[in-house]
């Protein structure tokens, strides 16, 4: 299995770092865990306990990548921000002023299409050039990160169908799609928890496996978009993993809330109705919020009772719902529209949601005809809502007026960084 290979290699890796390297001449061990190819670990060891900081040389000042080290006396360091196919420069420094360099070489990435990005910075002076874009590429196994250049920095490639859903926990580590149980689907087997180097921490299997919808809770379980355990209805099922167990503590079926025929949104299928892309939480209202991309609608659901508790959406088409579970637009909003076919609905706080609004089809299949909004556009969307008035308001979106150029029918993702004030499309 990944784990008992990965059993051998750190056994091997704490095997030699017992020979203890010096400060002036680290050991260098490329890719350790064969997924990250852009990768490295240094390891050495200082007489005493000390910090270090590294610098992974940009080809430009500006394009450095820098980070510093808790102190140790063995040190054991990932390396990340590496080019690919150079001879990688690579500082350490220690707070009593040693310094040393580290020429790293890497492998060839054969594919182009990964090697360069195409990154536009019209206001360089509000970005900040030290940090990395990680993208997970939808249908690959792979996930990349650019500097601000566009040049390729890191990239990882794990045994899966796709890494879709690649988040990162507060712990630094980040969750990505391990092997698929459910090849024939849409339905990933399960997740693992990894370290930017690729090393394995926790596998989770789901029998229903899950789609893209992951979030890490306040409490540190895991609640995710999955589907019926025979997979014979796929992403219309909520269920909460324990962090430490793997169990499954909580789960919520949505056609027991929600009559499965019911919503007529254009997506439509009676083995993938809802078919939810997202999930969130808010620990404030203990709701659990499901984007369910065929319904058009964001539902929200109250974790300990399992009852919705308001849906953002168009109410058109909508027959065994309580009308009142829905939001009315404020008056006074001319630009307001409605959300068809979102991704990653998310809280931004209780009273805020944003999500990528898609607008696959702009319309419910109860929409009369002449009355169909046919043009193809996407956006990212903010929305404040108010349960006491259940109105809802439109605060801020972008793109629909760069129409075809940058309509996506599927995938995509909105999130916003509140200390920042700063919003990631």
């Amino acid at each position: 299995s990944a784990m008992e290979a990965q059993d051998v290699i750190d056994e091997a890796l704490l095997s030699e770092a017992a020979l203890g390297y010096s400060f002036a001449e680290p050991l260098c061990v490329v890719n350790p865990y064969g997924n990250v190819p852009l990768c490295a670990l240094l390891i050495f060891d200082t007489a005493e306990e000390t910090t270090v900081s590294m610098t992974v040389k940009g080809h430009d000042p500006a394009d450095d990548v820098s980070a510093v080290f808790p102190a140790a006396v063995r040190h054991i360091l990932p390396v990340i921000g590496l080019y690919a196919n150079e001879d990688n420069i690579v500082e350490l420094s220690l707070p009593d002023g040693s310094m040393t360099t580290v020429v790293i070489q890497t492998e060839d990435i054969n594919n182009d299409a990964l090697l360069k990005g195409d990154v536009t910075v019209p206001y360089a002076s509000a970005y900040d050039a030290s940090k990395l874009m990680f993208v997970s590429i939808g249908n690959t196994q792979c996930i990349a990160a650019y500097d601000m250049k566009g040049d390729l920095r890191y990239y990882a490639e794990f045994r899966a169908k796709r890494t879709t859903p690649f988040r990162q926990l507060s712990n630094g580590h980040y969750l990505v799609a391990s092997d698929n149980t459910a090849e024939a689907t849409e339905a990933f087997g399960g997740i693992m928890e990894v370290d930017l180097c690729g090393r394995i921490y926790h596998l989770y299997k789901l029998p229903g496996g899950f789609h893209h919808g992951i979030i890490e809770m306040p409490n540190g379980n895991f609640l995710i978009a999955s589907s019926q355990d025979d997979v014979a209805v796929l992403m219309d099922t909520i269920v909460e993993i324990d962090r430490k167990t793997g169990d499954i503590v909580w789960t919520l079926d949505q056609s027991d809330i929600m009559d499965s025929t019911d919503g007529s949104g254009t997506l439509y299928k009676e083995t993938d109705w809802s078919h939810t892309n997202g999930v969130d939480y808010d620990e404030a209202t203990d709701t659990v919020l499901m984007s369910c991309r065929a319904l058009d609608a964001v539902v929200a659901v109250n974790h300990d009772t399992k009852e919705i508790v308001w849906i953002l959406g168009n109410p058109q088409g909508w027959t065994s719902i309580d009308p009142g579970l829905f939001f009315t637009p404020a008056e006074g909003q001319e630009d307001f529209e409605w959300n068809y076919a979102q991704h990653n609905a998310s809280f931004i706080d209780s009273t805020h949601v944003i999500m990528f609004d898609n607008g696959t089809n702009r319309y419910k299949t109860v929409t009369p005809e002449d009355q169909r909004n046919t043009e193809k556009y996407s956006r990212a969307v903010l929305y404040a809502i108010d349960t006491e008035t259940m109105t809802i308001k439109q605060e801020w979106s972008y793109g629909k007026d760069r129409g075809l150029e940058w309509y996506s029918s599927h995938f995509c993702g909105v999130d916003y960084y509140v200390d920042d004030g700063v919003y990631w499309i």
